[in-house]
């Protein structure tokens, strides 16, 4: 599965012609044409694009998304498909059925491979509080997994971006590379709920995450392995070493959109992140209908 994201910031027009997806410039003649089967997420990131419910019907039947940004530029809306397995119903059952023994078990394994990949990266950064991450991974248990992941976190923030912004605080309204960090993992997000979704689950149905005013928390439980491969972006974009300021670039943005095609470690095999977290889910799901046993979970290394 090998899907590009179709990414919009100029004004346009979008019309759906023989399974292609054509774009029509507004500031000028060119057109461009895209087979839809090809297209895994559309970004609209302009106020200035104009497209038909066809378009939306076109996209969304390929099991595909459509992200649309706000006046600041950040995604802020999200169309998906509302069935993209064949077992759907089958799945949905089951995923609601399933008991807090087993959602604890899952969760665990979750936590444990975010800590872990957490770790490398500091790692590889030449961090030794790595040694401490990889210490709490160990003492995780069914009782304490959400103060581990806190224990963990405090160290990880304290640490990834001290030689470039000292004492830098994870905040969703903090100051730079927050702003970084928050775009790239609403991408992860989306791609993430993409993926539940051609798995056969609801993103609505959580494992751990529970907020009223979350309307996809299993897309939150399920992208934290996932997270550090982010965090690794916005370091590069730190390591280039260029005058910041607080509004994201488009450099920053294409480094970002990136990262989800960048190749990562599972047990068995090198994938792009994108098809990682598809063979994810997909894991997921066999473990919720008790047809697999075992989670592919990304490695970073």
């Amino acid at each position: 599965m090998f899907n590009r994201i179709c990414y919009i910031s100029r004004p346009a027009y979008l019309s759906k012609r023989q399974g292609f997806l054509e774009i029509k410039f507004k500031d000028s003649d060119e057109i461009e044409k895209i087979p839809i089967i090809d297209i895994g997420i559309l970004i609209i990131d302009s106020h200035r694009v104009t497209f038909s419910s066809a378009v939306i019907s076109a996209i969304t039947k390929n099991k595909s998304i459509i992200i649309v940004s706000d006046e600041n530029h950040y995604p802020n809306s999200l169309c998906f498909p509302l069935s993209a397995h064949h077992q759907n119903g089958y799945i949905v059952r089951e995923q609601i059925k399933l008991n807090k023994k087993r959602k604890t078990k899952l969760w665990k394994q979750i936590i444990a491979a975010k800590i872990n990949n957490q770790a490398e990266l500091l790692h590889k950064n030449n961090n030794n509080t790595f040694r401490r991450l990889l210490q709490i991974k160990k003492q995780i248990s069914d009782d304490n997994i959400s103060a581990k992941e806190s224990q963990a976190a405090s160290i990880y923030w304290k640490n990834i971006f001290k030689e470039y912004v000292p004492k830098f605080k994870r905040e969703r309204d903090g100051i730079f590379p927050n702003n970084l960090l928050n775009y790239g993992y609403i991408l992860l997000r989306a791609l993430t709920v993409r993926a539940i979704v051609s798995a056969g689950m609801l993103p609505q149905i959580s494992i751990n995450h529970k907020n009223e005013y979350n309307s996809f928390p299993l897309a939150d439980d399920l992208m934290e392995p996932f997270r550090p491969f982010i965090d690794r972006a916005v370091l590069e974009i730190l390591k280039q070493g260029f005058p910041r300021t607080e509004e994201l670039t488009k450099n920053d943005k294409k480094l970002l959109l990136a990262a989800l095609y960048k190749p990562i470690h599972t047990e068995k095999r090198q994938l792009l992140l994108w098809n990682a977290v598809h063979l994810y889910a997909y894991s997921v799901a066999k473990l919720i209908t008790k047809e697999g046993n075992k989670l592919l979970i990304p490695i970073l290394k």
